[in-house]
């Protein structure tokens, strides 16, 4: 039996019937190196639902090793992209020259005792990874998530729009770019336009929050803030470091609940990509209900509500 999709993209190893097809040695060759794409393989067996792995988006496609399948026809790299297996098995297909260095920011799992879980969040199950380790905790900036490197910048989508709201952040980035190095991204807020919060005092419109490396490798927290400060570039506001204590977190975010969508608790160890969904995770205040004024306004022409820098 094949498994669509890697067993390594699962916690539970995902071999149950919705993620398994029957194939010829041939055919199931075919499927690892994905010159079978996934939706061939769902239509061929009569599945009409896809088996996703909890971390991945409905929205979008992926390759049977977790990358993002993009519109034009290139693929982002995933999780499991610099695995071995993964690495062998997409050079057979010859469909290694199909990858670009841009990555989907993964998912940030809901911590389970955030007041509010949002349409298509997921909960942590298991807080076990984090226990006795040191993290860092950061406000979670109500803005647009965004990913700079040296050659191209891209929202959460991997894309890149064009808008007005954006052009600051287009000049932001060719101030750094040349700093940035090859295949590295730095991971931030972009907070120009206003959404539910508004902040009158920013240090910067784009807030960094975390940096990778060529191997898909969040620094830790102390390499990143090193690294944002040669570059100049602002860090999100930290709220805590020490050990995971849920009240002593609480105690210092409280601080800022009037203000603030949240707060971002993370390993302040290096985190490699496809353990984020273990060592990251997300707490939303009561009542916050997100919106996307950039998208709004480019339907209705109206004007962009500005948060205001300090």
């Amino acid at each position: 039996m094949h498994h669509i999709f890697a067993d390594a993209l699962w916690d539970d190893g995902g071999d149950f019937a919705a993620n398994g097809v029957a194939l010829c040695a041939e055919h199931r060759a075919d499927a690892l190196a994905t010159i079978l794409p996934v939706e061939t393989l769902l239509d061929r067996a009569g599945l009409t639902e896809r088996p996703l792995p909890p971390q991945l988006h409905a929205v979008e496609k992926y390759d049977r090793w977790g990358n993002p399948l993009l519109a034009d026809g290139r693929r982002a790299r995933g999780e499991l992209f610099f695995e071995p297996a993964a690495q062998q098995w997409l050079a057979r297909g010859q469909m290694l020259g199909c990858f670009t260095a841009w990555v989907k920011y993964p998912r940030t799992y809901v911590l389970p005792w955030s007041d509010t879980i949002g349409e298509g969040d997921r909960r942590l199950a298991s807080l076990a990874p984090l226990s006795g380790e040191q993290v860092v905790v950061t406000e979670k900036m109500d803005g647009e998530n965004v990913s700079l490197y040296r050659d191209f910048l891209h929202t959460r989508s991997v894309r890149r729009i064009a808008h007005p709201s954006r052009e600051w952040l287009n000049h932001f980035w060719e101030s750094v770019r040349g700093q940035i190095p090859e295949d590295w991204r730095i991971c931030g807020e972009y907070l120009y336009a206003s959404h539910t919060v508004s902040y009158d005092a920013l240090p910067s419109y784009f807030l960094a929050f975390s940096v990778w490396n060529e191997r898909n490798i969040c620094l830790s927290w102390p390499d990143t803030l090193a690294f944002l400060a040669e570059l100049g570039i602002e860090p999100v506001p930290a709220l805590y470091a020490g050990p995971l204590d849920q009240q002593a977190i609480h105690r210092a975010w409280r601080e800022k609940e009037g203000q603030s969508e949240g707060y971002i608790v993370r390993s302040a160890g290096e985190i490699p990509y496809r353990r984020f969904r273990h060592l990251v995770g997300k707490y939303i205040r009561e009542s916050y209900v997100q919106s996307e004024p950039v998208k709004e306004n480019m339907r209705t022409g109206a004007a962009i509500r500005k948060n205001a820098l300090g």
